[in-house]
């Protein structure tokens, strides 16, 4: 446990109106650029039979124009804008591995982790595993995404305070004192 510089985010969400239309698929890309490079691949795989658009989000440290020459942007799109409140904006939030995966799990969403066969990912949901479906390639993600796209969209999802309370706390001088001397 300790600070989170989202707490407030996380502790007081903003959700959107139920009545705008919600995107189907927001992905969050990695740091590194072969485990974007995978995740690129396998979402785009998984639903390449399916009318679906992916929105990409990149690691703030992501360098947009390598990230743009792999993704399709002829069917997809690359958000740059903070991630905030704009993950209420999705139906289905997928990544690999990112603490936003969690908060979104923890915030109620639809989550899609994506765990490759010979990787020792750390999975920030492990200890929670009902916050989110793993898959391991993009069959497995193209069934979990229509599953979760099937069913009946409800934003009443349940804040897990509870759990958002067990992992993070507002900042404070101690709490940052652990990642900063």
């Amino acid at each position: 446990k300790g600070s989170a510089l989202r707490y407030k985010y996380l502790n007081e969400p903003i959700k959107i109106d139920n009545h705008m239309k919600r995107q189907d698929l927001l992905v969050l890309l990695p740091m590194t650029i072969p485990d974007c490079i995978d995740l690129i691949k396998i979402v785009e795989e998984g639903v390449s039979d399916l009318n679906i658009i992916i929105h990409f989000k990149p690691h703030p440290f992501s360098d947009i124009a390598f990230l743009s020459q792999h993704i399709d942007l002829s069917r997809h799109f690359i958000v740059e804008k903070m991630l905030g409140n704009m993950i209420f904006n999705y139906k289905v939030i997928a990544g690999m591995t990112t603490g936003a995966l969690l908060e979104a799990g923890l915030l109620g969403l639809r989550v899609i982790k994506i765990q490759r066969q010979l990787s020792i990912d750390f999975d920030t949901t492990f200890l929670n595993p009902e916050l989110r479906i793993q898959v391991s390639d993009s069959k497995e993600f193209q069934k979990a995404l229509i599953s979760l796209n099937d069913s009946n969209f409800d934003t009443s999802h349940p804040v897990k305070m509870n759990l958002i309370n067990s992992y993070f706390e507002p900042i404070s001088a101690s709490g940052m004192a652990t990642f900063l001397p």
